[in-house]
């Protein structure tokens, strides 16, 4: 808002959320924040949220990714355990990833080298980018704590009220279709109503091809609650 005022582009007090993957994760935090009244909205008005192809169960993601041979998108977990790690763990990068990622994973953090860049740049195979000791560890009865921290950023356990569309392709190959299916179906054994929860599946396009495709679902379902 200040950014707009400062710049004198005109707007109206409605708000709507969107995000994609990652960012549907963050969408859904928000709305949790601003239903919990957690979060303040100034002088907004909360419309219409939208989240798409979104890893609500981080500790479900990542298993469901460390447990294959291969990935088609492991600059994913190198971004997550990044994140995590710069605001809860401090833990050194190399105790994570092998060195052969960790040259991409560093020039990422210092700015230098994009997502998409990094991407490129790392193997597919995942017992070529993360550390063998981090890798037994938490597919067997180690890295607890690290467990846990997943689990806990993954608390969507609420009864969303504000119109909220989920939105997921069944051909999703890097955040498993179910994992929002259960989480919809959750909001609605709480107590949301099917009315304004909605869930909508896509079919035949990956996780790349359901951001194009969920993202104009997704705009008019939001211009539904425009004033």
């Amino acid at each position: 808002m200040a950014y707009l005022d400062n710049y004198g582009i005109p707007y109206k007090n409605e708000l709507f959320i969107l995000g994609y993957s990652q960012g549907g994760h963050a969408a859904v935090s928000l709305l949790k924040k601003i239903e919990n009244k957690t979060f303040s909205l100034q002088n907004l008005k909360l419309k219409s949220a939208v989240a798409i192809a979104t890893p609500y169960k981080l500790k479900e993601n990542v298993d469901f990714i460390l447990e294959k041979v291969s990935f088609p998108s492991t600059a994913y977990v190198s971004y997550l355990f990044i994140s995590l790690n710069q605001r809860q763990w401090n833990r050194q990068m190399n105790e994570f990833f092998k060195d052969s990622s960790l040259y991409y994973i560093n020039e990422h953090l210092n700015g230098n080298v994009s997502l998409n860049k990094m991407a490129i740049k790392q193997s597919d195979y995942i017992d070529e980018l993360v550390q063998d000791k981090i890798l037994t560890d938490y597919l067997g009865d180690k890295e607890i704590p690290l467990k846990n921290s997943l689990r806990a950023n993954s608390d969507f356990n609420f009864t969303p009220r504000t119109p909220l569309l989920i939105i997921h392709s069944k051909s999703d190959e890097v955040v498993p279709y179910q994992t929002s299916l259960d989480t919809w179906q959750q909001w609605i054994c709480n107590g949301s109503n099917t009315n304004f929860i909605k869930f909508r599946t896509l079919e035949n396009v990956n996780h790349s091809e359901t951001a194009f495709e969920g993202i104009a679902i997704g705009l008019d379902f939001m211009d539904g609650f425009r004033e």
